[in-house]
């Protein structure tokens, strides 16, 4: 896997590739940043682009600190939106004063409430500033509800989203924050990513959907946990269960490199829904 770090921070994680021309990246010290086919550089995409911090918690405000002041380095122009979620907002505002950061623009002040209405909340106040700012990208850090809200909000409206901290996982489902860094991952430049994952030459991962998206694409897919939800793809022979132990993971590797991808497609022929419908209809007779 590819890691991308600010400091020693993880940005995101990438399937290595064939070719060094398939990675696009940006960096200016310890920063890089990746984001599809797209290659920013600091004299002119970056420059030009508009940023919005979404945070909305003190750990956020610490973490995301360093790439504020980074911003204001470089000049970007750049503004913080802070949800409020930690709902002690004077509390906040001291970590601000502390660390010598400046204030927030939009303070959506969510306050507490659950899960569905904090984040309810937090995706009617997002989109109204993003759409009012016509940001160019938006970054968030972690696996708050307010990380969660902002990638999703962003997402859908066609805005890039750079997500740090992203493939840190608990595999644990019951934890909200582990839903969270999996969607939020999820929303970080997906449909970018599924080009970038049809280059590989293999792929590592811990992510279900991956695993089904390697096969489908005849890319080889190593899966660093003991057990998976797509065992159609074991029987395939596009996939392996590595585990989480290092000599498992580098056996498995490069067997799955030296694998043949001519294994059949266990996913169907894309006609799923029309045979859906044509259930339906039959049923409704």
């Amino acid at each position: 896997m590819l890691s991308y770090y600010f400091g020693n921070v993880a940005l995101g994680r990438l399937a290595g590739t064939k070719r060094n021309e398939d990675l696009h990246r940006f960096r200016d010290g310890d920063l890089k940043l990746f984001f599809g086919k797209e290659t920013f550089t600091k004299e002119t995409k970056l420059a030009k682009m508009k940023v919005a911090i979404i945070l909305g918690t003190r750990p956020e405000i610490i973490k995301m600190s360093p790439v504020i002041r980074a911003c204001e380095k470089q000049g970007l122009d750049y503004f913080i939106l802070h949800t409020g979620q930690h709902y002690s907002y004077n509390m906040d505002k001291l970590f601000f004063e502390q660390l010598e950061l400046p204030e927030a623009k939009y303070n959506l002040d969510v306050g507490s409430g659950s899960h569905a209405e904090q984040t309810a909340k937090m995706l009617t106040g997002i989109e109204k500033i993003l759409m009012k700012e016509k940001i160019g990208i938006v970054l968030v850090e972690g696996d708050t509800n307010t990380v969660f809200a902002g990638a999703l909000t962003a997402s859908k409206l066609h805005v890039k989203v750079g997500h740090v901290e992203a493939g840190l996982r608990s595999y644990d489902r019951n934890m909200h924050e582990e839903i969270n860094r999996v969607l939020t991952d999820h929303c970080s430049d997906y449909l970018s990513f599924l080009q970038l994952e049809s280059k590989a030459r293999l792929v590592l991962t811990d992510s279900g959907g991956m695993q089904e998206e390697a096969c489908i694409l005849n890319v080889p897919c190593v899966t660093l946990r003991d057990n998976t939800e797509r065992p159609e793809t074991l029987e395939a022979g596009s996939n392996v269960l590595a585990g989480t132990n290092a000599e498992s993971i580098l056996g498995e590797t490069k067997e799955m490199l030296n694998r043949n991808n001519n294994w059949n497609n266990p996913f169907g022929d894309g006609k799923a829904g029309e045979r859906i419908v044509e259930v339906i209809m039959e049923k409704s007779q």
